[in-house]
């Protein structure tokens, strides 16, 4: 059986950190494709950026493991050109997915009053030149998240709950039914994994400490707080006119 995840350092280390992970053949490939896998059969399960299932609502979401943030550790990192008046635009690269693509306009709109529509984009960031949101790994190399902000922690705290980055989907209930059960304590787990998985990892020393640090604002196990938090960002999606129907969570 396959499991495919996003190439991201949370990710991978969530998937090498639980056992009931020990049968799944791990197979890492740009985000975007993840739910197609998923919903084709090519994987049995898969770590989808939370907004596909804006699309992909017949997908079963586990309700016990997920990749949610609210502080100052994040998979993507907002940076601003220095000195400007107005801001007029915002380039996304690295991994970016449905989430970023869209809740940077929301959020942008919301707590800045700033409506503009990003820009994809690809290469070398000049952050001299403009606004970019990076997404993924690309914010631990040559400690570039130093001179970011933590765009979980914006989401987070607009919707007062942690932000619900990534879940755990399948098309079938009985084999998320059968991982919440083998796995009791997911945070706990993922922790006791932590540090021999960055000693790995190729990540500078930098890196590696501002993770340690923060790593309490980063969760793999998902509760109340994160099934709340979930409803709330797919129903901003709604409230902002990007779907037509509140859209329903099927939880396993």
């Amino acid at each position: 059986m396959k499991l495919t995840i996003p190439p991201n350092i949370f990710a991978r280390l969530l998937a090498k950190s639980l056992s009931a992970f020990e049968r799944f053949e791990i197979i890492e490939t740009q985000p975007a494709m993840i739910v197609s896998e998923v919903e084709s059969g090519k994987s049995e399960l898969g770590i989808i950026p939370s907004y596909d299932l804006l699309q992909h609502a017949g997908l079963v979401v586990s309700k016990k493991i997920g990749i949610s943030f609210d502080g100052p550790l994040s998979n993507s990192f907002l940076y601003f050109k220095p000195s400007q008046r107005i801001m007029d635009k915002l380039f996304l690269t690295g991994d970016v997915t449905t989430n970023e693509i869209i809740l940077s306009k929301i959020i942008l709109l919301e707590k800045f009053g700033i409506s503009l529509s990003p820009e994809l984009t690809t290469g070398t960031p000049d952050f001299d030149r403009g606004n970019f949101l990076v997404v993924g790994n690309k914010n631990f190399e040559n400690n570039l998240f130093e001179n970011g902000v933590s765009f979980s922690e914006m989401v987070a705290e607009f919707i007062d709950y942690p932000y619900v980055n990534f879940v755990l989907v399948s098309k079938h209930e009985i084999i998320l039914t059968e991982i919440a059960q083998l796995e009791q304590k997911v945070d706990e787990t993922v922790e006791d994994n932590l540090n021999k998985f960055l000693e790995e990892s190729g990540l500078s020393r930098e890196a590696k400490s501002f993770i340690r640090s923060n790593f309490d604002s980063v969760y793999f196990e998902i509760t109340h707080n994160e099934i709340t938090g979930l409803t709330e960002l797919l129903r901003l999606a709604y409230y902002h006119g990007i779907v037509k129907e509140i859209t329903e969570i099927n939880l396993s």
